[in-house]
């Protein structure tokens, strides 16, 4: 199995952040704002570097703050690579406008928690195109899931992800919200009890600080990461992952 990157651009109020400050704006943090420019220059950056796939958040959507989808569909014009696009993506509307527009795959996260058996539907009529996006809080009281932009608490991990297996769901992107943008590695325990409760393939985000999170999280036969701070304070290079995930697939 060819172990997928997604970078990530993080958009708040029409700019690109870095994920740390992205995410610190969502949950109302004081926090200077990190910009990286353009959303559409940064996907094109990524692109030209080799991303096969990249992986586009509407923050001020997922919060319920706002919305940045007219850059998201300009985004889609521009950008050839594949696009996973999440945030605020709660009608069948907004499914199928972004399907149209050529998105390649579509998060759906706090739909999901709020009205399972709606997504039922979109899982029968878009297949892969479709994944859903858990965010999970490990606390105390086990692995809670979390909803609009980590805001709001949505119960335990386990009988929605049970649920939403029987339902069909055809993928899953998990992320520890207690690891985004912070470069504190993945939570390994956590995905590696999602994979033991799931078949379906599972893409992981929060936490990448090193290669060595990445074939830690390759090891555990998880699909892909989404990268972001790493990738977006420079301490990681896009390229010099690809480029060792190809050496090693040789020996």
């Amino acid at each position: 199995m060819r172990f997928t990157l997604y970078p990530s651009v993080d958009i708040v109020n029409a700019h690109a952040l870095t994920s740390r400050t992205a995410i610190a704006a969502t949950l109302g943090h004081d926090m200077k704002a990190e910009r990286l420019g353009s959303p559409i220059d940064l996907a094109l950056a990524f692109q030209d570097a080799g991303a096969r796939w990249i992986h586009v958040v509407d923050l001020d959507a997922a919060a319920g703050k706002g919305s940045n989808r007219h850059l998201v569909f300009e985004l889609l014009k521009q950008v050839r690579a594949n696009v996973q696009v999440c945030g605020g993506i709660r009608t069948e509307n907004d499914v199928a406008q972004l399907i149209d527009a050529g998105c390649g795959r579509i998060n759906i996260g706090t739909a999901a928690l709020e009205n399972p058996h709606w997504c039922e539907s979109l899982f029968k009529r878009y297949g892969e195109k479709i994944a859903i996006a858990l965010d999970v809080r490990e606390s105390d009281s086990g692995y809670r899931l979390t909803s609009r932009g980590w805001n709001d608490e949505s119960g335990d991990v386990w009988p929605k992800l049970a649920l939403l297996d029987q339902l069909g769901c055809p993928r899953y992107v998990v992320t520890d919200v207690n690891r985004g943008g912070n470069m504190n590695h993945p939570n390994l325990r956590l995905l590696e009890a999602m994979t033991k409760r799931t078949s379906r393939p599972i893409v992981s985000g929060g936490g990448v600080s090193s290669i060595d999170d990445i074939f830690a999280l390759k090891a555990i036969e998880v699909e892909g990461t989404v990268l972001g701070q790493a990738l977006h304070c420079g301490s990681l290079s896009y390229g010099e992952i690809e480029a060792q995930l190809r050496q090693t697939a040789t020996v």
